[in-house]
């Protein structure tokens, strides 16, 4: 028969004593569950922050760009001195795309080409043009992702080449070096003209038509937004149209206050102001 003494006694009670019971053990696993809850909770917030930053900026930074690229462009804009000539046509047409309206433009400037091929003196001829990436030629263009949808703004300038019958050369024979092109993800381009001599704003303007420009233009451009964005600006009674991002006037001043077209000082074209005819 085997002896216990209190020595042994203490020992066998001590390692009884060790270890945990279950109601410790789902005590742990709970703390430890909400700790990482927190912790995940803490990360998913920075990370929204970080990628909300991050598309803020993207979007202030094409804001920017639009913006400083119209009123630099739009200020210099020439005209021949009887608006009478197609290669310095200033022309506006309305139109729409499946997010609204997507107008285009199209004028000559003085300002020089971009490039570091670029040669000085030469004027350039800019169109602004809305649409997917498979109607403006750009299917290289990454699609939107998650659920926001926007069309594009094409930018393009080219060389102006003056095309005479002496000389059959068009806009298209023009080295590629000299063109530039830039692809700009927006929803809405809106673009109006104003006529000082009626006092009125229209939606379509052509040089050639009216025989002088309108003496300033108002410009309304949306940046993309996602479908969340669109419906709680719908909900808030917001219309993105009367609200755009970006709404611009700017003057003309090739055409503020001019009442007929000009005097052809250099008689390059016969033009009677009377009739209009050349």
């Amino acid at each position: 028969m085997m002896l216990i003494t209190p020595t042994i006694q203490r020992t066998m009670g001590k390692y009884n004593q060790a270890g945990f019971t279950i109601l410790e053990l789902m005590v742990a696993i709970s703390v430890l569950i909400i700790m990482v809850g927190i912790i995940y909770g803490s990360f998913s917030s920075v990370t929204d922050s970080m990628m909300l930053a991050r598309d803020n900026a993207e979007r202030l930074r094409y804001k920017q760009y639009i913006k400083d690229h119209l009123k630099r462009h739009f200020e210099a804009i020439y005209v021949d001195s009887g608006c009478v000539r197609p290669e310095y046509q200033f022309l506006g047409e309305e139109d729409t795309s499946q997010f609204g309206p997507a107008d285009f433009v199209q004028f000559c400037t003085s300002l020089p080409l971009s490039g570091p091929y670029a040669l000085p003196g030469l004027r350039k001829v800019v169109h602004y043009a809305v649409g997917d990436a498979a109607e403006l030629g750009g299917d290289w263009l990454a699609p939107a992702e998650g659920d926001t949808s926007y069309v594009y703004l094409r930018i393009y300038e080219e060389p102006l080449v003056i095309a005479t019958e002496q000389l059959e050369i068009t806009a298209d024979e023009a080295p590629e070096s000299l063109v530039v092109e830039r692809f700009i993800p927006i929803q809405t381009f809106k673009v109006a003209y104003y006529d000082g001599l009626n006092d009125t704003w229209y939606d379509a303007w052509d040089s050639l038509e009216e025989g002088r420009l309108p003496w300033a233009v108002r410009i309304r451009v949306n940046l993309p937004r996602t479908e969340a964005e669109l419906n709680a600006d719908w909900l808030s009674g917001i219309d993105p149209l009367e609200h755009p991002d970006l709404d611009m006037t700017i003057t003309l001043p090739a055409g503020m206050g001019v009442v007929g077209p000009f005097d052809d000082m250099n008689h390059h074209t016969s033009y009677d102001a009377i009739s209009g005819a050349t």
